[in-house]
């Protein structure tokens, strides 16, 4: 199981569908398979809400639970499903989420949270 925090060479991640840099150097990525949007922090600092430590793993939305839109509420309990990912020019996380037919946007601070538009 993949837990946040740790070095971004331990974890094992599934099918990469979508993949950017957003302005501070941070890596943030869509898996396919396993329905989640991660950053590997660029920097140590506060990213998207959350404490890292550079080239750790932070994931910002998950499918924990299917049934939750996650509009205005955390990511981490968004039923999304994500596909590709981009970033705005206020650096907040864009992501295609395909179940729902809708883009999501991760807001990069001050806590992760979703929206659609």
């Amino acid at each position: 199981m993949i837990q946040d925090g740790w070095l971004a060479s331990r974890v094992q991640l599934g099918q990469r569908s979508g993949i950017t840099v957003d302005g501070d150097g941070n890596v943030v990525a869509a898996d396919w398979n396993s329905d989640q949007v991660y950053v590997i922090a660029g920097q140590t600092a506060t990213v998207y809400g959350r404490p890292m430590i550079r080239g750790h793993y932070c994931l910002v939305a998950d499918v924990s639970d299917v049934s939750q839109p996650g509009n205005g509420g955390s990511a981490l309990a968004a039923g999304i499903k994500p596909y590709g990912v981009a970033i705005d020019h206020f650096g907040n996380i864009i992501v295609t989420d395909v179940w729902n037919d809708l883009i999501r946007v991760i807001a990069k601070a001050p806590a992760c949270s979703t929206g659609s538009r």
